[in-house]
């Protein structure tokens, strides 16, 4: 008796028909171009490969040319710089990424001047100082123009058209400083005080937490630069706490697994994008900082968890389906029905009673540190302890990892200082990277790939079916289910010559 077996992408067919050849990847034998700094790919439909440059790099340098790449055209907008013996990249927004040779190559307006660095038009800070510690000098961005600011009670002046200013609407008389005092100073007129709108306001300041506007809709804060405020908005610092504490400093604003303050040097800002979605329609995702990890509550009690749970006879445990396996956990109980003690698991009521409970993963995704779980207290995440001095100290062996050495009190990778500081291992995840030791490691659930261990240890996925019926008025899709793999949507309009 014939037995068939499907396992993932595997099928062993209950036939003596001969095995399918597999279909050669479109890009050749292999994409990879020898250089340790890119991600290289192939692009199935153009045939193509591609080589992304990577962010934290380990190749060696003595100069800016060394962190060239080979195939400069395939490349995004990147500024490449050698930092003390190691290339430093940097993806430019797409205001800067005018590509240069000489300054000539970069358009220059007032408000935006440009300086051709590292081969690209790089948007410098416009100079509009006009020498008068009196004026707050900006660049009006509208008008293309600079302006300058009278401040209250600080020029000295013999007449009102001494106190001249660019200001959309106060106005300044000349005005005794004092009854016993024969200087002069240009004032601001009641009529126009606080005319203008909170980022247009004047203020002279010493530090950065004299320039927080507080009461308003939005906060409005500084930093103080040259002895005035800069107001900028922070719609994200609801509070618009202080942290001038001892400079710049995050730990001076509270923060959470679920929210991680950032000090912007005058206020502390939060951070306002969800980094908890499963991209599963059939769970609601949150955040939970008691347990400090992502949870995912299925929406529909799944079919292996609707039938009654077999129970371990303890009274003091509950008995709940994990949504995910279909397998039955006992945990302690909580004190709400469905809930749970065990911090290292979430535990919820389903549909019609049913309790549901699956383990947490802990993850704060920063490859640098280790994580863990503690039944009593949840995930535990432990800063390492080891110093560096270049990338390659601090190398974990995954190869689906990234680890760059920076200063950990903040380095700036392009043109910061090094050594300053003690310096600290920094890792991120590569997206889309799966780790293996074999093929198998590399099986998945979508027909339309296959999936082979590379020699550096993650997998390298090439196309295992494409869908051609010859027919020019069919647009033909490979969607991966098992059973349908490919679709052929009619053109409408369209005609066979």
């Amino acid at each position: 008796m014939r037995t068939c077996f499907l396992i993932l992408l595997a099928v062993v067919a209950c036939s003596s028909t001969p095995a399918t050849p597999s279909i050669p990847s479109p890009c050749g034998e292999s994409c990879d171009d020898g250089d340790p700094c890119t991600v290289d790919q192939c692009q199935p439909a153009r045939g193509v490969c591609l080589h992304q440059p990577s962010g934290y790099c380990t190749k060696a340098c003595e100069k800016d040319t060394d962190c060239g790449f080979s195939s400069q055209a395939e490349l995004p907008c990147v500024a490449m710089q050698c930092v003390a013996g190691q290339c430093r990249y940097q993806t430019l927004a797409e205001d800067d990424c005018v590509p240069c040779v000489t300054q000539a190559d970069c358009a220059q307006t007032v408000c935006a001047p440009r300086q051709c660095q590292l081969g690209f038009c790089r948007r410098q800070v416009p100079d509009c100082d006009d020498n008068d510690s009196n004026t707050l000098d900006r660049c009006n961005e509208l008008s293309d123009q600079c302006e300058h600011l009278l401040v209250d009670g600080k020029r000295l002046c013999e007449q009102t058209t001494d106190c001249v200013t660019d200001h959309p609407c106060e106005q300044f008389t000349c005005e005794p400083e004092s009854l016993d005092n024969e200087d002069a100073v240009c004032r601001r007129t009641p009529d126009s005080q606080g005319c203008s709108l909170p980022l247009d306001a004047v203020w002279a300041c010493t530090k950065n937490s004299d320039c927080i506007q507080e009461g308003g809709a939005v906060c409005v804060a500084g930093p103080c630069l040259n002895g005035f405020c800069r107001f900028q908005e922070y719609p994200y610092s609801d509070l618009c706490d202080s942290c001038h504490h001892g400079g710049p400093n995050d730990n001076d604003c509270d923060s959470s697994f679920c929210q991680s303050n950032v000090c912007t040097g005058t206020v502390c800002t939060q951070d306002p994008l969800s980094f908890c979605g499963d991209l599963d329609l059939n769970t609601v995702d949150s955040c939970s900082d008691s347990v400090r990890a992502c949870l995912h509550e299925y929406v529909v009690t799944p079919e292996h968890c609707k039938a009654p749970m077999p129970s371990d006879g303890d009274a003091s445990t509950l008995d709940a389906c994990d949504p995910q396996t279909g397998t039955v956990h006992y945990l302690a109980k909580g004190d709400e029905p469905c809930t749970t003690t065990n911090r290292c698991y979430h535990a919820y009521p389903g549909e019609n009673g049913v309790c549901l409970a699956e383990a947490i993963v802990c993850d704060d995704f920063d490859a640098s540190t280790s994580e863990s779980c503690d039944p009593a207290q949840g995930c535990v995440f432990e800063e390492p302890t080891s110093q560096c001095s270049v990338d390659s100290d601090c190398d974990d062996g995954n190869p689906c990892t990234i680890f760059v050495c920076l200063n950990r009190y903040g380095d700036n990778p392009l043109g910061g200082q090094t050594g300053v500081n003690p310096q600290g291992c920094w890792g991120s995840y590569m997206d889309g990277c799966v780790p293996c030791a074999s093929d198998t490691d590399c099986l998945g659930d979508d027909w339309c790939l296959r999936g082979q261990c590379s020699p550096e240890g993650f997998c390298d996925y090439e196309v295992q079916k494409t869908c051609d019926d010859d027919n020019p008025c069919t647009a033909d899709f490979c969607h991966g289910w098992v059973n349908e793999t490919c679709t052929f949507h009619e053109i409408s309009a369209c005609s066979v010559p």
